[in-house]
């Protein structure tokens, strides 16, 4: 009985807004206003949220060099993390540079 009368208050709340107002105007959060500039916006998001992590993953592959002691799987694992936080640093980075060729290619 209780999660019914919860639920009909939780309806209720978000009925009144559209009961009592009428029309419901949503702004764009994006501030783009074509398709190019939506794309735009997530690689850039996507790009910077990248570069923040880069430095994470160096620091924690330099973690596990300074306490590999000797182990050759701590080291191995060091390398790997190293390895792909590169890798993904450059796959970051080239396609940044990649969205700047196409564009300069087609003219946009």
């Amino acid at each position: 009985m209780r999660k019914i009368i919860f639920f009909a208050l939780l309806a209720g709340l978000f009925l009144i807004p559209i009961a009592g107002f009428g029309v419901i105007r949503l702004n764009n959060p994006l501030n783009a206003t074509s398709f190019e500039a939506v794309i735009n916006d997530v690689i850039n998001f996507v790009f910077y949220i990248g570069m923040a992590l880069v430095p994470l993953g160096i620091v924690v592959s330099a973690f596990y060099f300074f306490t590999a002691a000797g182990d050759v799987q701590q080291v191995g694992n060091a390398k790997k993390i190293l390895f792909y936080t590169l890798l993904g640093l450059a796959i970051l980075l080239l396609s940044k540079a990649l969205g700047a060729i196409i564009t300069a290619i087609l003219h946009i």
